[in-house]
């Protein structure tokens, strides 16, 4: 069983798709299909093999510009939309691929207004011996050297 992003909206919701998965006896996962790019099997490869050495830090983001539109699923809470659940889970389990699962996460966030959902800034997730800090946004602008110069936001000057 395929489940699409969110997995689920909150944690008892997870334990519950879960259990009744076992119940059934049925392979249950998120539909991570990052996880399966070449190039993430490639740093995996190397990782296993030790080619990278001990990583002790992951740093990773996803951001992406969208018009706000109250009708457009990202904006709605209701059915998973929002950086953290939409975007937010790219970052999340590729720190998690590299360090395994988290003992402790402390997440800020800017809570939500009228026109946006609630805007992660920065999750830090900590193994023992490592840590991730990660981030996402639904109104940063992709960088493109070649092309200009931008922040997470609006365009740079």
């Amino acid at each position: 069983m395929l489940v699409e992003k969110p997995f689920t909206m909150n944690a008892v919701e997870a334990r519950e798709l879960v259990a009744a998965a076992r119940a059934e006896k049925l392979f249950c996962m998120e539909a991570m299909w990052t996880r399966f790019l070449p190039h993430i099997a490639q740093i995996r490869r190397l990782v296993a093999e030790g080619a990278l050495g001990e990583i002790v830090t992951v740093s990773a983001d996803h951001g992406q510009w969208f018009a706000k539109d109250p009708e457009f699923r990202l904006f709605a809470p209701e059915l998973g939309g929002g950086a953290l659940l939409d975007l937010g889970v790219y970052p999340v389990s590729f720190a998690s691929m590299l360090l395994g699962a988290p003992s402790s996460i402390v997440a800020l966030i800017d809570p939500p207004s009228p026109a946006s959902t609630v805007r992660p800034r920065c999750c830090s997730a900590t193994t023992p011996g490592a840590q991730a800090v990660l981030s996402c946004t639904l109104s940063g602008q992709e960088l493109d050297p070649r092309r200009d110069r931008r922040h997470g936001g609006s365009p740079s000057r």
